[in-house]
């Protein structure tokens, strides 16, 4: 095996350091990087942080996903009984329409920030299965 400026030759494979540092290293690190975050993070708990995302108030609820958003509700599926999976499909898209228009819910920033402004409105009497979801969601947050 013979050295040069550019790296090392292997028979008649050329490896340069670059290619090394670059390919090899950088993608060993990625993987296990990778590797740790999928041991720290369940599949479970990996799909609970989505879907609460998409209940963020940030600019607009534009993360907002009615498919995600019930699959919450599905993860919490003992606070709901069959009738409020149905009653709560309806009830996510009038709150949706509701929230886009209504001013006071436009610069909130997270989820404590909309619970709270929809109580100041009377949004939790209005839709309390939707004002179910930031209420568990920050509910379980406290046990943590």
């Amino acid at each position: 095996m013979k050295d040069n400026a550019l790296g090392r030759i292997r028979g008649k494979q050329v490896t340069t350091y670059f290619h090394h540092f670059r390919v090899v290293i950088f993608c060993q690190v990625v993987d296990r990087i990778s590797q740790e975050m999928k041991n720290d993070f369940s599949e479970s708990s990996t799909e609970l942080l989505l879907c609460v995302a998409c209940i963020d108030p940030k600019n607009s609820f534009i993360n907002f996903d009615l498919a995600k958003v019930f699959r919450l509700a599905e993860l919490y599926q003992q606070e709901f009984s069959p009738y409020d999976f149905m009653e709560l499909k309806e009830e996510l898209k009038i709150w949706l329409s509701k929230m886009k228009i209504n001013s006071a819910f436009l610069k909130l920033q997270n989820i404590g920030d909309l619970a709270k402004k929809m109580i100041d409105v009377g949004f939790d009497m209005s839709f309390p299965l939707v004002y179910l979801l930031p209420e568990l969601i920050l509910f379980y947050q406290l046990l943590q």
